[in-house]
């Protein structure tokens, strides 16, 4: 019975250990994602602001031309009104029209300007019949090329006279204002009208289909689909089976925004990307914790294996005394090093990390130094600078620096450091990690990337399937074949 309640409480301090790492994974996930569904949310807004303020300004020049008498009776004045606003917007406006009340088509400028394709093409995209007594915004295909088309209806006396129609290229709008959205490795964005129909995505054969057939059996893309026909803002996350291999599902993080536009109109917006490149800065943490966690559960067993031995001659609250102390000491094997110092900068506290790094053998030997005896000459008005920081309230981003071991030791370390509570005390923290063997191979590598470039021999590097990733210039000199020319391409 004994022997049954020990590998109970063995497994209840696991699960609970479990736990503990899971919870902080589990909040450090979380706030990644937001902090990343901000950014693209800020992406988004910086493109829905830029077609609001565009349609804002030809807005009011068509509700400017709908009210000037030379424009409502049309007459030479009202045609050269028209001509001198195409000439100062174009390339960007692609025709101006007017119809009379019947929807005939009494003036447009550019006139022939291409020959009488251009105007075929122009006429196609416009509605024929009677002028709409209300205003008008639509994206239209013609041959191929997508315009905006929007309308404003000319009254005179309360009584409808005919319309005036912009044309513009929504080319020229996507160049200006959707360049910043970009689909790479599964990264995916629509532009929707309020119907759900799809306007831009860089798939062109998607447009002028509804949105919600694009990603079929996934209840978390419809509801994002409602959420935008509906105006609505937000994040929102959905399943989606690749094309090529249905049996995956990929989870995506989505942030979407209307778009208001002029006469009731809106549009929608939106961006989603895979979960694992939000996640991406992320995976050198998780490492870490992964790391420290099977570490801990490791020493874990073996404490767990002591105290079985001791729990059977001491009394129950001796041995969750020394249970207790154990588990305290868990917290001085960090892989990562740790030290705490004051406001003179004397060393009050240091992990067993950090007494490994220094050599010091006892932490007594450490206590009470300060810590600027330590760092290499080179670095310590940088440190000192930090140190002020820190001692302000701030805190540091990561940095590398040179630090001098006992027995002139020189080691390359990466610190991070911010304020911290010691014993009700303000004191600064700072961890401490050993990278001079990584800054070595780095520079190792670099040194063979230049031994590539400078090499008389050629040399080519391709992918799995064969494709050239990448060329010497010693092969453009052999082969006569530029750089451009031949990567991607297969031998």
């Amino acid at each position: 019975m004994r022997n049954v309640l020990r590998a109970c409480l063995v497994l209840v301090i696991l699960g609970g250990l479990l736990v503990l790492f899971y919870l902080p994974y589990r909040v450090v996930k979380k706030k990644t994602i937001d902090a990343f569904n901000r950014e693209q949310m800020m992406t988004i807004r910086q493109s829905a602001l830029g077609l609001e303020n565009f349609f804002s300004m030809y807005w009011k020049a068509l509700n400017y031309g709908v009210a000037q008498r030379p424009v409502i009776h049309f007459n030479e004045i009202g045609r050269r009104m028209m001509a001198d606003f195409y000439a100062i917007h174009k390339p960007g406006l692609v025709a101006i029209t007017r119809r009379d009340r019947s929807g005939k088509i009494i003036y447009r400028v550019p006139v022939d300007r291409d020959g009488p394709g251009r105007d075929t093409a122009l006429e196609s995209q416009e509605s024929t019949g009677a002028a709409s007594l209300k205003p008008l915004l639509g994206v239209v295909m013609v041959k191929g090329r997508k315009y905006v088309r929007f309308s404003r209806p000319v009254f005179e006396n309360k009584r409808s006279v005919g319309s005036i129609t912009f044309l513009v290229s929504f080319d020229s709008l996507a160049k200006n204002f959707l360049q910043t959205m970009k689909e790479n490795h599964g990264k995916r964005f629509w532009l929707i009208n309020q119907k759900g129909i799809v306007l831009f995505c860089p798939q062109n054969e998607d447009f002028g289909r509804r949105i919600r057939s694009l990603v079929a059996g996934s209840p978390g893309f419809q509801s994002l689909t409602e959420k935008m026909t509906a105006g609505g803002r937000g994040s929102a996350t959905f399943m989606f089976r690749p094309e090529g291999d249905p049996g995956k599902r990929i989870k995506y993080h989505a942030v979407f925004m209307p778009i208001t536009l002029p006469g009731g109109y809106f549009w929608s917006i939106a961006v989603s990307t895979p979960e694992d490149q939000v996640l991406a800065n992320m995976q050198a943490f998780r490492n870490q914790w992964l790391a420290a966690a099977a570490l801990m559960i490791g020493v874990l067993f073996l404490l767990c294996y002591a105290l079985k031995r001791s729990m059977s001659r001491v009394d129950d609250e001796k041995r969750q005394r020394a249970a207790g102390e154990q588990l305290l000491r868990l917290l001085d094997i960090s892989p990562i090093g740790i030290i705490v110092y004051d406001g003179r900068g004397r060393l009050k506290y240091a992990n067993r990390s950090v007494i490994n790094l220094f050599g010091a053998g006892k932490r007594d030997r450490l206590i009470g130094r300060n810590i600027f005896a330590f760092v290499h000459p080179k670095y310590k008005k940088m440190v000192q600078k930090r140190f002020a920081d820190v001692l302000r309230g701030e805190s540091s981003e990561p940095a590398i620096i040179k630090i001098i071991l006992p027995g002139n030791l020189v080691k390359d370390v990466e610190i991070t450091s911010a304020p911290f509570v010691f014993f009700d005390r303000s004191c600064g923290m700072t961890i401490l990690q050993d990278v001079t063997e990584r800054l070595k191979a780095e520079k190792e590598q670099q040194l063979l990337a230049t031994v590539i470039e400078h090499t008389s021999e050629s040399i080519v590097i391709t992918d799995a399937a064969g494709n050239i990733e990448y060329v010497n210039p010693a092969f453009t000199r052999i082969t006569g074949y530029s750089r451009d020319e031949v990567i991607g391409r297969n031998q």
